[in-house]
């Protein structure tokens, strides 16, 4: 963060469909910044959590943050997929994190790395298929996503964090018995769901169910 610090006054950044452009006459301080937030974006990536966000401090006073609520779940008894729990302050966590990435370029988002970790670590436990569902119910979300992943930084962070929840939620045999409702609710292929999953991409998943 030093030098990016040392660099921030000389660029100029815009945002062009969700890149950063720096625009300095000098090409050994642009690929050094370009080289510098690749760096920063690519760090420790098995500490992402649903992308960017995932960090170990906590944050009391965020408004997001109900503390009635019991982020904890036991899915032994469940077997359809609208009764996996989702409450209405993780729906909006999950909201603000898919609109900031898609509306933000990668540094504003950078600029604004610890909140946005802060709002992941609160919805780290959600299911995986309750989170890319919420996602899928909203046109507008779906379409946010869609932006996201043409930004290869925010894409790999997001699908990374999600590909983890799946193989945890997996090896807890808490994600095959859901997808018969779930492709239903979100008027998925269940057979291409499955294939997609069994073969571990993650990518290819999410991919089919936003474009549908």
């Amino acid at each position: 963060m030093k030098r990016i610090s040392a660099l921030i006054f000389a660029v100029t950044c815009t945002a062009l469909q969700g890149y950063v452009q720096i625009q300095i006459p000098d090409e050994e301080v642009a690929e050094a910044c370009r080289m510098e937030l690749e760096r920063i974006l690519s760090k420790e990536p098995q500490k992402h959590r649903f992308g960017f966000f995932f960090n170990d401090d906590e944050d009391p006073e965020d408004p997001f943050l109900t503390p009635t609520e019991q982020p904890h779940y036991c899915l032994d008894n469940i077997t359809e997929f609208k009764e996996i729990p989702l409450h209405d302050w993780e729906r909006q966590i999950i909201t603000f994190i898919v609109t900031e990435m898609a509306e933000k370029n990668v540094f504003q988002l950078l600029l604004q790395k610890s909140e946005m970790e802060k709002k992941g670590r609160k919805i780290d436990h959600v299911h995986p298929l309750r989170f890319i569902g919420h996602i899928c119910e909203d046109p507008k979300l779906k379409k946010a996503l869609r932006v996201v992943r043409k930004n290869p930084f925010k894409w790999e962070n997001f699908i990374s964090g999600f590909a983890r929840r799946v193989v945890e939620e997996t090896g807890k045999n808490n994600l095959f018995r859901f997808l018969p409702s779930f492709c239903k609710h979100v008027e998925a292929d269940e057979a291409k769901v499955t294939s997609y999953l069994k073969a571990g991409d993650s990518d290819g998943l999410v991919h089919y169910l936003i474009s549908n």
